[in-house]
């Protein structure tokens, strides 16, 4: 059984949680709740209440989540080195300290100030409530509710690219960015659910200068990038409710890239 400590920090004035799950680096949690202080300052604002989880393991954190996903009836989970959730109907950004250990300052930065972001703008149920018309996807080899899933996730982090810009947070973008580059190289883009986590990893695009990025894309990915470029800039521009700006994405980028 994993020991979990909790520790209440005081971050923008504001009480917050740390959920320490096993043997945590103490430089480490220094450097996060740094961070975190650091990146609340910058946009402004923290929330009235956060949780921060810090897990040993990839393990830990996914037998963790995975019970509370299954007791709250929450059918799809991420597996990132940060993430963030509103579950409980208040946010909570999870760190995986094996994966983000090795990260350097910049790259860790980058991630945990994204979280914050999300922890701001998208820290209630409300963000979970999402009803659109799925029948157009029962022809795709992909469950329709993972579909909802992964476009919920690119329309919510392009929520985040644009509030960390108007922030004056381009620079953090950039690194984003460079941090998922890597990943962007080896997609494929030949199914809907490679194009959807194609379009999740090249939305800081829509905020930043990525030139010469279709370049270096697979083929497939290449002949769909400004495709994708002109639907996720749609979405920015289309003020609707989160689950209209959802099925939006969706249609456009079924008829954009799949026909």
């Amino acid at each position: 059984m994993i020991n979990e400590k909790i520790v209440r920090v005081n971050i923008g004035g504001k009480a917050v949680y740390f959920h320490i799950l096993g043997a945590i680096d103490r430089e480490f949690l220094d450097r996060v709740v740094e961070i975190l202080s650091t990146a609340y300052r910058d946009l402004g604002e923290t929330p009235d209440y956060l949780e921060v989880y810090v897990y040993e393991s990839t393990l830990v954190k996914q037998e963790k989540l995975i019970r509370e996903a299954i007791k709250t009836g929450v059918p799809l989970i991420g597996d990132y080195p940060v993430s963030h959730d509103a579950w409980s109907g208040w946010p909570r950004i999870h760190i995986d300290y094996e994966k983000c250990r090795g990260l350097s300052e910049k790259q860790l930065r980058a991630l945990l100030y994204h979280e914050a972001g999300h922890s701001i703008l998208h820290g209630s149920l409300s963000s979970y409530f999402i009803s659109i018309k799925a029948n157009r996807l029962n022809r795709f080899n992909l469950d329709p509710l993972e579909a909802i899933y992964l476009a919920s996730v690119v329309v919510k982090d392009l929520d985040i690219h644009y509030f960390l810009s108007s922030r004056g947070l381009d620079r953090v973008i950039e690194d984003y960015f460079e941090y998922v580059k890597p990943l962007i190289m080896e997609e494929k883009c030949g199914s809907l659910r490679e194009i959807l986590e194609f379009s999740k990893l090249i939305s800081p695009c829509v905020v930043i200068n990525c030139t010469g990025l279709d370049k270096i894309l697979e083929f497939q990915c290449r002949r769909i990038y400004e495709s994708v470029i002109i639907a996720l800039r749609h979405i920015v521009s289309l003020e609707k409710p989160l689950s209209t700006r959802i099925e939006t994405f969706i249609n456009e980028l079924i008829e954009y890239t799949l026909h």
